[in-house]
């Protein structure tokens, strides 16, 4: 079993949140995964190249164990404050001599379709103002973000102009293949984590974080989609028996139809990737399609949600009309 296929069905959907909690919780050193400070070290070492600077953590990565404050969900600010998704501040020094060598800030996108033109700049402004005075270091931004370079992705890290001459950085980086030439991923990152694991680099991984690492990279593998997969992706779909689907344009709106084995019928919002009332939707596109179908019987009795679904995806079928979709994850055409 997958607990991560398992955590995400329905709408206890895995959300950015919840990925952000994950990589942090491998990112600190003390945490229960039995992994020390090896993944950050991959993580801080892949951030460096990003950036084009190689050598930028080599003052903390020389230490034999890095010290390191990982916060999730940070927010910075008062009147304009800002969210940060992961908040990484890397320590040199001990006791009363402990200084803030390094901060990063992640954000972390799941769907190219989230991009926002200003984010990742507004969060740099509000970070670097707030620790401006308090706990100054060099920032480095990281951009998290599925693979491809989508023309709202590559806006909102180009509206991040940094002046060259100071010691803030930007780092893209994404969650899976493909990548940027020569540039590795976070699946890449866990994937070489494992190997070395293998081959007796590193110390043990216990079997139970072992499995979880690799639930977590196919589960990445499947759900995290470029943005012309992501346009074209569908909601997934607990039952494996669909026996007929149309997707149909309500109002600028995109509505998936689905009716399965059991003869259920179910609409989901296509953008939003969620189950919505069906009768409304249904409906709304025999009206909209001109399907001329009679939401009644000769006896006046409103026909029920089955038996309008089954009706309005024939008429859509015969017609032409609606979109045939591609096949979800889980899905049957048959």
């Amino acid at each position: 079993m997958n607990i991560f296929y398992a955590l995400s069905e329905g709408r206890g959907r895995l959300t950015e949140t919840n990925l952000s909690a994950f990589v942090a919780f491998l990112l600190e050193p003390h945490k229960p995964h039995g992994l020390s400070d090896v993944f950050l070290r991959a993580f801080l070492s892949e951030v460096a190249k990003s950036c084009g600077e190689p050598g930028r953590f080599d003052d903390v990565l020389s230490s034999p164990l890095l010290a390191v404050q990982v916060g999730l969900e940070k927010r910075y600010g008062d009147r304009d404050s800002r969210t940060v998704d992961i908040d990484i501040q890397i320590m040199t020094g001990e006791g009363e001599g402990q200084r803030k060598a390094h901060h990063l800030i992640v954000e972390n996108k799941v769907k190219a379709s989230s991009a926002q033109r200003t984010q990742l700049a507004d969060e740099f402004a509000c970070v670097s103002a707030a620790i401006r005075e308090a706990d100054p270091a060099p920032i480095t931004v990281v951009f998290l973000t599925p693979p491809g370079e989508s023309g709202a992705l590559r806006d909102e890290f180009g509206t991040l102009e940094l002046d060259g001459r100071d010691a803030h950085r930007k780092a893209w980086m994404r969650w899976r293949a493909p990548a940027a030439e020569h540039q590795q991923t976070i699946v890449d990152l866990i994937r070489e984590l494992l190997r070395r694991e293998a081959i007796a680099e590193i110390e043990p991984i216990t079997d139970y974080i072992r499995h979880t690492l690799k639930a977590f990279v196919l589960f990445l593998q499947r759900e995290i989609v470029s943005e012309s997969a992501e346009k074209r992706r569908l909601p997934s779909l607990d039952a494996m028996d669909a026996t007929d689907q149309r997707i149909v344009e309500l109002d600028r709106e995109h509505y998936l139809i689905v009716r399965y084995g059991d003869e259920t019928v179910k609409v989901f919002d296509v953008e939003k990737d969620q189950e919505v009332d069906a009768h409304p939707k249904l409906r709304r596109t025999n009206e909209a399609y001109g399907l001329d179908i009679p939401l009644t019987y000769a006896s006046q009795r409103i026909k029920n949600t089955r038996v309008l679904g089954k009706q309005v995806l024939k008429a859509l079928s015969e017609r032409n009309l609606g979109v045939v979709p591609d096949v979800a994850p889980g899905q049957s055409t048959a």
